[in-house]
């Protein structure tokens, strides 16, 4: 009788433990698209937060987010980092700045290459861009090159030389 009545509690037991994991994996299961819903607004909310950086870097150097992807795929190619480019980007334009209200150190740096900042300052930041990169590039003198690219892009053009001598063709690539 013993065996009989063990039996029959193990099957209470089997049969309640089975119940309680239906109900578990119900449970989960209707959880799933709710968990799996809230992992895609997390990441859509991440792909935004990178998209506003995006554009705000882009206004920050003048470019817009298209001319800002461009650049960045170009600089990444030399092993330039967003970070650094940005920095390289905002240097640029207080360097420009500098050299218009007549300061001699970018004012000869921008001489070495036959430009003038009232000139590069008109012009869309782009074209800017190359037209200063293609200059570098046609300095035959490596030690003019990085006297050029550290007085107009700071301690970032130092680590750009390889970026700033493709000239646009590099833009292009």
């Amino acid at each position: 009788q013993s065996i009989k009545d063990f039996s029959a509690q193990a099957q209470k037991h089997n049969r309640a433990a089975s119940a309680s994991f239906g109900l578990l994996s119900t449970a989960i299961s209707a959880a799933l698209p709710l968990l799996s819903g809230f992992a895609l607004l997390n990441y859509a909310r991440q792909v935004m937060s990178m998209a506003e950086a995006h554009v705000q870097a882009a206004r920050e150097a003048g470019l817009t987010s298209e001319q800002l992807s461009k650049v960045q795929y170009a600089a990444s190619q030399s092993g330039v980092s967003a970070d650094q480019l940005r920095g390289m980007m905002i240097k640029l334009g207080v360097a420009l700045q500098d050299a218009k209200e007549g300061s001699k150190q970018q004012a000869d740096a921008l001489a070495m290459l036959g430009l003038e900042a009232r000139t590069l300052l008109a012009m869309d930041p782009e074209k800017r861009f190359h037209a200063i990169s293609d200059a570098i590039k046609g300095l035959a003198d490596p030690t003019e090159r990085a006297a050029v690219a550290m007085a107009l892009f700071g301690r970032q053009g130092r680590f750009a030389q390889e970026f700033l001598t493709t000239g646009s063709e590099g833009f292009k690539r």
